[in-house]
């Protein structure tokens, strides 16, 4: 939102407060929260402005909860939600399409497997656009399969639906489902858009096609982009800070490079000294030539050890049993390093561990991962 706009705004709200209309009154609040989180204002402001209404309708809560399903943070549209029925507000089929998106931005797993049980309580399940939501979350979580039952059991199928469904195979390493659902598509008269052909190029790099034209590309690609890098650091551009998120005993963590505000933190940094240590003796050699700063080539791979995605895995190895399945939310792509890295980890430590980054899944499992070193 420009500052104009929410000048402008500020002013018409100011105006109405000093012409009569109480700052309570539950039809001004409504337009006026929905003008904010339409302009994408910050929550802040909608949020002063909800906190002080009388008995908000349905209409209003929905529009909070889409909010914040579209901020950065999204876990205040559950408390909004838990607080919007302890108000006596019934939810409609709009909040769990809201509440859906912030479900897969969080990585809660259980709050969307929650979700969708409500949604069956309260014959929602039905609706398409419910259902499209709920594929949706399944896909983003890497929960093919659950994706892929439920596609299977629609009775009405838009091409929302089969997107969704062959974006969730082409991202997590199932080309060929991807492109058997491609074809059962055609078959049915379903006209695919740019979103399918480009899930389409997903699955055809997933099986190797014209694999050293395509070594050779990502290759120039990769040196383009460090050359971009270097200048944009010359420049004095920043880059958009990593940050990482798991769940565990139904929280959510975030985790940034370095980060030591955890009260666990001293656990985790011990242990991430150990891990580097023995994936050393797996062969594992850090790749220094993506850390751009002047410093000393020791200093250099402890960066490396302390980004966001080793920290919070360091955090899940550490609180969770043998064995148990790790998954991580990344904002960014995976660097090289951290990949070589956590395939290493899930063999040396015998895990599955699935990291969702901002282009793809990668499903690491006993030293490979599902990607094929393609991302």
């Amino acid at each position: 939102m420009c500052a104009s706009s929410k000048y402008k705004l500020r002013q018409i709200h100011a105006f109405s407060i000093r012409h009569g209309v109480p700052l309570n009154n539950p039809d001004m609040g409504k337009h006026l929260i929905y003008t904010i989180v339409s302009l994408s204002a910050p929550m802040s402001y909608a949020h002063h402005v909800f906190a002080v209404l009388h008995n908000p309708n349905v209409f209003t809560w929905n529009t909070m909860i889409k909010g914040y399903a579209e901020t950065e943070n999204p876990i205040p549209a559950f408390h909004l939600y838990r607080y919007m029925v302890m108000s006596g507000v019934e939810p409609d089929t709009h909040t769990y399409p809201f509440l859906l998106k912030a479900v897969a931005k969080s990585l809660n797993v259980r709050e969307g497997e929650t979700i969708h049980s409500v949604t069956i309580r309260n014959g929602f399940e039905s609706l398409l656009f419910v259902q499209n939501s709920l594929l949706h979350t399944y896909a983003t979580f890497g929960h093919t399969e659950s994706a892929h039952q439920m596609f299977e059991s629609m009775k009405e199928r838009d091409l929302v639906a089969w997107n969704s469904v062959i974006n969730g195979f082409a991202l997590n390493g199932r080309p060929n489902e991807a492109l058997t659902l491609f074809r059962k598509m055609s078959v049915e008269g379903v006209e695919p858009d740019g979103f399918t052909m480009v899930s389409l190029l997903s699955a055809c790099a997933e099986l190797g096609a014209l694999e050293l034209g395509c070594r050779v590309h990502v290759y120039s690609f990769k040196v383009d982009v460090q050359l971009v890098r270097r200048s944009m650091l010359n420049d004095g551009v920043k880059k958009t800070p990593g940050y990482s998120f798991v769940e565990l005993g139904n929280r959510v963590y975030e985790f940034t490079i370095g980060d030591r505000s955890h009260p666990q933190s001293q656990d985790v940094y011990a242990l991430l000294e150990k891990i580097t240590e023995l994936l050393k003796l797996e062969g594992y050699v850090p790749h220094t030539a993506n850390v751009l700063a002047d410093i000393e080539e020791e200093e250099k791979e402890q960066a490396l050890s302390y980004h966001s995605e080793k920290v919070a895995i360091a955090f899940m190895l550490l609180n969770t049993a043998p064995g148990t399945p790790i998954r991580v939310m990344k904002n960014l792509r995976v660097c090289a390093d951290c990949h070589m890295a956590i395939k290493l980890i899930s063999k040396v430590y015998d895990r599955e561990i699935v990291i969702r980054d901002r282009s793809r899944f990668h499903h690491f499992r006993g030293g490979s991962c599902s990607c094929k070193d393609y991302w």
